[in-house]
């Protein structure tokens, strides 16, 4: 299954706005990552909570198309620029944002 990364100005389910916070410089989109703030169009301020494992830009991981905000909101990439193939289902995330 491919899953793009989410980054800055993508969307959530509830309407919202991803805040992403890590650095890309020159032209580069600036991806969002588990901690990174998003203004939830239902629920106001939230963060995401759920990301990939093996995937980390500053220590954090990257939240991808199809991750949870804490509000329980769906992460919407816009664009597909970069994407990873996933294999499994490893989820890294709070225990209280953990589903199943």
């Amino acid at each position: 299954m491919t899953r793009y990364w989410i980054q800055a100005g993508d969307t959530t389910s509830g309407g919202g706005s991803v805040l992403a916070e890590a650095a890309g410089g020159d032209g580069r989109p600036r991806w969002a990552r588990i901690g990174d703030a998003v203004h939830c169009g239902m629920h106001g301020m939230t963060t995401i909570v759920t990301g990939d494992a093996e995937q980390r830009i500053d220590g954090r991981a990257v939240a991808r198309h199809g991750d949870f905000c804490a509000c329980g909101c769906i992460l919407i990439s816009l664009s597909q620029i970069r994407s990873i193939v996933e294999l499994g289902t490893d989820l890294i995330a709070p225990p209280h944002a953990r589903r199943g």
